[in-house]
């Protein structure tokens, strides 16, 4: 069971990475990014990105942040299939549900939205 899982994530991760660089230039404002697709399909963004081995995905800025998908509880929730893994944040008025989820595969029966550093005081 556990090697299906791997494989499916794996699956999922290869066929990610090229919507995220489509994702990317649409999305871009700025036409002069560098983006380099090197040959073991890790892909590096930014100026100066130096390959690093351990991450598939690495952007280099010093002026701009990474920002992950922003959304209702309701849109989160609603989500279909969700990935093993997969990031959002919940841009809640309520404190208590504002914050970064991840999808956890192994929590309860069909897996559930875990909130990051949800037990922790600000």
């Amino acid at each position: 069971m556990n090697s299906i899982k791997i494989k499916l994530r794996t699956a999922i991760f290869k066929m990610s990475v090229p919507l995220c660089i489509g994702i990317f230039f649409l999305c871009s404002n700025n036409l002069h990014a560098q983006l380099n697709v090197l040959p073991d399909e890790r892909v590096l963004i930014g100026e100066n990105s130096l390959p690093q081995s351990s991450a598939k995905l690495a952007v280099n800025s010093s002026t701009q942040g990474l920002l992950i998908p922003r959304m209702s509880e309701m849109q989160m929730n609603g989500i279909v299939n969700p990935a093993d893994g997969l990031l959002v944040y919940v841009a809640e008025e309520d404190d208590m549900k504002r914050g970064f989820y991840y999808f956890d595969i192994m929590q309860g029966t069909e897996g559930d939205w875990v909130k990051l550093f949800g037990n922790c005081d600000p």
